[in-house]
């Protein structure tokens, strides 16, 4: 029993001298046991931060080229903006050259008001047949002769008027608008530019209320040179002509005054002309006599009576040859102008979203060349 008891002792020690023995190894191989979990570890790391810097970069560049897409798109569509619009201004500025040039042709009566409150009448007739005096009696001249007023007359059948002219006036509180013309079948045979002239001088009025056709009243036939200026002045117009004309006679007075009223010339010469130029019943043209012994103030009412109710029944007459399409040029600039400023409205749009692209493109691209260090760490999410 002694025995046993005192060799527990020394195999103890025996055990504990081997640990101390071992210790160093069984901590070299902890520690090498630590540095290979370590390893695993940083290269678990490393592999996860690689794959996040690959996803990163995937993600951004699939960004990116979204964004390219939508650049392109913006610019293509800038492009065609900007296209459309150069075309359209330079629409507008062929159309303003053709305002500017209808506004030299109509220069005549570019700042003479021709509304549906204003009455545009025109004298026509034989030469020396007082289409000037008669004017001047519709402005006011109450003279004996009828030659106080802005219309040169003359007293025989010679023509004094060599050029179209007109005077804006007023008749029985009425804005007008007087016209007068040379005579046709002028005295020195310039009917050839009588219709050229007309059509320069008036182009542009904007239309005809009435025409006062003035002849002499002591006849109830139109002679030859009557019907050839009445088919033409039907050829010019059209056959609405007839429907803005008024026949003042001349000449109607004393002796002829009787003769007029007791043989109802008036009604004959309406007969006559409906005859003669095929016209129907329904063409009712007034007929005004007028004579030197006349009452004139009551002639005006008369004719502008006459001139009101063809206007309440008629648009101002007119026709290609003195209609101006400046009113359909300036409401096509407006249209134009109204394009030209939704476009660039819409310019201004892509223009500001093609910069915002851009610089989004911008950013990625600098974190495409400087990427993250550690991803896994700054961008777990993987934002672009």
């Amino acid at each position: 029993h002694n025995g046993t008891t005192m060799a527990a002792p020394t195999v103890a020690k025996a055990t504990a001298k081997e640990a101390v023995k071992q210790a160093p190894k069984v901590v070299q191989a902890a520690g090498s046991i630590i540095a290979m979990g370590a390893s695993i570890v940083v290269s678990l790391a490393q592999d996860a931060n690689n794959a996040k810097k690959i996803e990163i970069c995937n993600n951004r560049n699939a960004a990116k080229s979204r964004l390219v897409h939508s650049s392109n798109r913006l610019q293509d569509e800038l492009n065609h903006l900007q296209r459309e619009c150069k075309e359209i201004e330079q629409e507008r500025s062929e159309l303003d050259s053709k305002i500017q040039d209808e506004e030299k042709a109509m220069s005549t009566f570019r700042h003479v008001r021709n509304d549906e409150t204003v009455k545009f009448l025109v004298a026509i007739g034989s030469s020396g047949d007082g289409k000037s005096t008669v004017l001047n009696r519709l402005e006011g001249d109450l003279s004996k002769w009828g030659d106080n007023g802005s219309f040169e007359s003359g007293d025989s059948d010679q023509s004094v008027t060599t050029k179209l002219f007109h005077k804006e006036c007023t008749i029985r509180s009425v804005s007008s608008v007087l016209v007068d013309t040379p005579g046709y079948n002028d005295t020195k045979k310039r009917d050839n530019l009588h219709f050229n002239n007309l059509a320069t001088y008036l182009y542009g009025c904007g239309g005809v209320d009435a025409f006062l056709l003035v002849v002499n009243g002591t006849k109830i036939r139109f002679d030859r040179n009557l019907q050839d200026m009445l088919q033409c002045y039907d050829r010019f117009f059209g056959a609405m002509f007839w429907n803005h004309l008024i026949i003042v006679l001349v000449r109607i007075e004393g002796v002829e005054k009787e003769k007029y009223d007791n043989t109802n010339r008036g009604e004959k010469l309406k007969q006559n002309l409906n005859e003669t130029f095929g016209l129907d019943d329904t063409c009712n043209v007034p007929i005004i006599p007028i004579g030197y012994d006349a009452d004139f103030t009551a002639f005006c009412g008369q004719v502008m009576d006459a001139a009101i109710e063809i206007a309440n029944h008629n648009s101002k007459l007119s026709c290609g040859a003195i209609k101006s399409p400046i009113k359909k040029h300036r409401t096509k600039r407006r249209a134009l102008m109204n394009r030209i400023s939704q476009l660039n409205d819409k310019i201004r749009d892509r223009q500001g979203r093609y910069q915002e692209v851009s610089n989004q493109i911008r950013i990625i691209d600098d974190k495409l060349n400087n990427p993250e260090k550690l991803p896994i760490f700054t961008n777990r999410n993987a934002a672009v």
